[in-house]
């Protein structure tokens, strides 16, 4: 039978590069990260966090076509497209070459190994593959085809992980100081794994203060989000200042179910 998690249960993430993070510690950062506004809100440039929540996450939600909302919220997460880019995008979704994810099976759920290579099907894992091969291309007897021009990881996956959070994993250059390159989606997946548990609590707890707490269009933060904030917050050097307006926003509420 697996032992409770408490607010000290510490995990190791990460390939590359590690980073150790109590229970305590990674609530105090994903609420931060999202609902952290004090300072004078989203739009004043003031404050040192990005708001994603409210840049990414939390907009253009209900938009008839995923695809569309996903490259115009992805610019709010730097996801590295400029208009030429956009366009190409815009011009692949409408000649149907950009497929759709399948959202009733979670990233963590899926078959490791159809995530580590891709099986050419329709499976929630051959669809995240495909959507990936519409962006980035796929090398033929060694020759590259396919894909848009001049869009990296950070324009496929952002695109993306708007519409399917559950599905997507993001990736930019922050969070592949931590990942192994060509490795990441498994690697991702067994650090969720690995620590399921741990990832379940984590996923309650902050579902607990978006709902007693917060309003946010009734937009879930899953636990492959909480993992990538939780890498890129510690890869662009924001941990700290992070960690303590977290914490300080969890002093202003009553105290989360955590025991």
């Amino acid at each position: 039978m697996p032992q409770p998690i408490n607010p000290n249960d510490e995990v190791e993430l990460g390939a590359r590069r590690r980073l150790n993070v109590t229970l305590a510690d990674a609530i105090a950062v994903i609420i931060a990260f999202f609902w952290e506004t004090r300072n004078g809100g989203p739009a004043s440039g003031a404050n040192p966090f990005k708001f994603a929540g409210h840049s990414y996450d939390f907009v253009l939600r209900g938009y008839h076509d995923p695809i569309v909302a996903g490259v115009y919220a992805s610019t709010g997460l730097n996801s590295e497209l400029g208009s030429t880019e956009m366009l190409s995008i815009l011009a692949a979704n409408d000649a149907g070459l950009i497929p759709h994810l399948d959202d009733s099976v979670a990233f963590w759920d899926m078959d490791v190994n159809k995530i580590i290579s891709d099986p050419n099907d329709n499976s929630p894992e051959g669809l995240l593959w495909s959507f990936y091969k519409a962006f980035m291309g796929e090398k033929v007897n060694g020759v590259k085809t396919g894909g848009i021009a001049r869009v990296g990881p950070a324009g496929y996956s952002k695109t993306a992980a708007h519409a399917w959070p559950k599905q997507m994993p993001l990736v930019d250059s922050q969070v592949l100081k931590f990942w192994t390159g060509n490795a990441v989606w498994p690697e991702m997946y067994k650090a969720l794994n690995d620590n399921r548990a741990w990832f379940d609590e984590l996923e309650r707890l902050v579902e607990v203060y978006r709902t007693q707490h917060q309003s946010s269009d009734g937009v879930q933060i899953w636990r492959l989000r909480c993992l990538d904030v939780l890498i890129w917050v510690a890869a662009t050097g924001q941990w700290d200042a992070t960690l303590k307006a977290g914490e300080e926003l969890l002093a202003d509420c009553p105290p989360l179910p955590i025991w």
